[in-house]
Order: structure tokens, then sequence, then C-alpha cells
């Protein structure tokens, strides 16, 4: 299992990521209102930017909530003291993985597993 240090360093590393994603939705907000209040002003006039760019790179507000519930949950196996397992195995995470991914609850075998349980219910649905 992890030593503490390396707890810390991936508790460190999670609350950073939360702070980013947090930062973003306000700024978001604040854009938002600032939309709001322009497109009152200007009602009749298109908007350019009124649709995304297709292909754009910036991950969407639905990514970065979906994002937030990965971190917050990753924090919340750390307070159990049960961060660095596989949620489904229990056996421990791969240190190179969790460096990668810091918020994954999966070993690499469990995460392959999933994936593929989700495709084979993809192609059945």
């Amino acid at each position: 299992m992890l030593n503490e240090e390396s707890r810390q360093q991936f508790e460190h590393q999670l609350v950073q990521l939360r702070s980013r994603l947090l930062a973003g939705f306000a700024s978001e907000s604040a854009e938002q209102k600032i939309d709001e209040v322009e497109h009152a002003r200007h009602a009749r006039l298109p908007r350019p930017d009124a649709e995304a760019i297709p292909g754009s790179s910036k991950p969407s507000r639905e990514q970065d909530e979906r994002e937030l519930k990965r971190i917050d949950a990753a924090l919340g196996r750390m307070q159990r003291r049960r961060f660095g397992a596989c949620c489904l195995c229990k056996y421990e995470i791969d240190r190179d993985r969790l460096t990668a991914d810091p918020a994954t609850p999966f070993c690499q075998d469990c995460f392959v597993e999933v994936v593929e349980q989700r495709q084979k219910t993809v192609k059945v649905g």
C-alpha cells in the first residue's frame, strides 16, 4: 500500500485539481452572467459565439462535473483509508496508474473489465 508521504502527495494533487475545476465553474458562472446581461441588451443581434466550436478541445461543463465527482470520490476513499485500492477487486492500484490519474477507482485489469462490460451494454441497448 501507499506510504503516508505518497498518500499526502496524491491528496495534494487531487485538492489542486479540484480547486482548478471549481475556479473554472466560478469563472464560467461569471461569464454566463455577463453574457446574459449583454444578450438582454442586444436581444435581436445574433451572437457569433452562441454555439460551441465543433471539435473544440475544451472540456464541457458536464465533463468537468464528472471529473469533480471522481475527484471527490477519491478524496472520500482517502479519508476512509481506502485510497490506492481498486474499488472492485480490492487489490492495490499500480502507482504509475495513480500518478497518471489519481482519481482512478480501478486497477488496470478491472478498468478493462468495466469498459468491456459497458461496450457490451451499449451494443445490446
